[in-house]
């Protein structure tokens, strides 16, 4: 991947510090803001991973924020589907990436674009 021009690390920015506004705010959607805004200039494999890596510090910045010392107050039942989920999450990571490297990238940018768009319509008249 080649270097970002100035005019792009600067939407880059704006779009990362508004799509993190947001879930710092509401404690979701800033992966729905910054993926489709930053894919119009990187491809969707670099995004992802970059945006990926932005979720857990910011999680992590969350938790360590409002939770110190509050692990042992999580409900044991919490425990087991958080300990499955964590591989079935890296596995599907991986299957993703090795995906998204075959597959035609206008395609795949089209059908995800209707599949929030058509989500977005559904929850307005919810």
């Amino acid at each position: 991947m080649e270097a970002l021009a100035p005019a792009q690390l600067v939407f880059f920015a704006l779009v990362v510090m508004l799509a993190f506004a947001v879930r710092g705010t509401t404690g979701f959607g800033g992966n729905a803001i910054a993926v489709p805004l930053l894919t119009l200039m990187l491809p969707i494999q670099n995004v992802v991973a970059v945006v990926t890596v932005l979720t857990i510090l910011s999680s992590l910045g969350h938790w360590l924020r409002d939770c110190p010392g509050r692990i042992a107050l999580l409900p044991q039942k919490l425990l087991w589907p958080l300990a499955v989920a964590l591989p079935l999450m890296l596995i599907g990571a991986r299957l993703g990436g090795l995906i998204a490297g075959r597959i035609n990238q206008l395609m795949f940018n089209r059908i995800v674009g209707a599949v929030l768009l058509g989500s977005g319509v559904a929850l307005l008249f919810k």
